[in-house]
């Protein structure tokens, strides 16, 4: 199931703008169409190789996302989709929509780092995947993290008293 359609792109741009996008030589394309369907599956493709990162989401987790219509994954979709139909036409992009795409990219790099996590879908290893493991050292090898001269590296310290 793909995670954004056309009509989502209609909902983030004016049809007429998608349409004069799409459309080559000074000729509009409305409607679904092979190059809005190419941006979603550039889009898509994107969104899976961030979130894949760690193996935080599989793709049958993104596939059920998709046909739950999360709302975060279609406005991810839509908004790569936007930029790459922008890019198609070497069109100056507004600030408004230069500013969801850069949210969009933010939004990627939260979901890939574990700072995020996409909605009901996300399991035991996806909410864990933002916890930072801690680590102690136990105390019998304090002494070899302790100073760079307690190490086995240095011979055992000589006992001195003070004077």
């Amino acid at each position: 199931m793909p995670f954004a359609v056309y009509a989502d792109i209609e909902h983030a741009l004016d049809q007429t703008i998608v349409a004069q996008l799409c459309g080559d030589a000074g000729s509009e394309v409305t409607g679904p169409n092979a190059i809005t369907d190419a941006a979603l599956g550039r889009s898509e493709a994107i969104i899976k190789a961030y979130c894949r990162v760690g193996n935080i989401y599989t793709d049958a987790e993104l596939d059920a996302l998709a046909a739950e219509h999360n709302p975060l994954l279609i406005a991810l979709a839509v908004d790569l989709a936007t930029e790459f139909l922008f890019q198609r036409r070497g069109a100056k992009i507004s600030p408004a929509i230069e500013q969801r795409i850069k949210q969009a990219y933010s939004y990627l790099e939260g979901l890939r780092d574990g700072k995020m996590l996409f909605g009901s879908v996300a399991t035991a290893a996806n909410a864990d995947a933002g916890t930072p493991t801690v680590v102690a050292v136990p105390l019998s090898n304090l002494a070899y993290y302790n100073e760079a001269s307690n190490s086995i590296f240095f011979p055992p310290r000589k006992s001195w008293t003070v004077p």
